[in-house]
């Protein structure tokens, strides 16, 4: 319904099947990688969107090209 809406990983307590779920909600093309950095080491998050069973698609969308898609001029 809002297409300038996404979703942001920033959070340390969100578990693995949550990431899931936003996905099957959103899409993965609505959903950014973010971490507590510098309060929290990085690889907490990374780890719980890797280990959350998306397809490989769907990692490259979250863990990246998402936002290289809105940063584009």
């Amino acid at each position: 319904e809002n297409p300038n809406v996404y979703l942001e990983l920033c959070c340390s307590l969100l578990p693995r099947a949550e990431v899931a779920w936003m996905v099957h909600e959103v899409g993965a093309e609505r959903l950014l990688f973010g971490t507590d950095a510098p309060w929290l080491d990085p690889r907490i998050m990374l780890g719980k969107v890797a280990l959350c069973g998306l397809a490989d698609e769907q990692l490259q969308l979250v863990l990246g090209e998402n936002v290289l898609r809105l940063l584009e001029p």
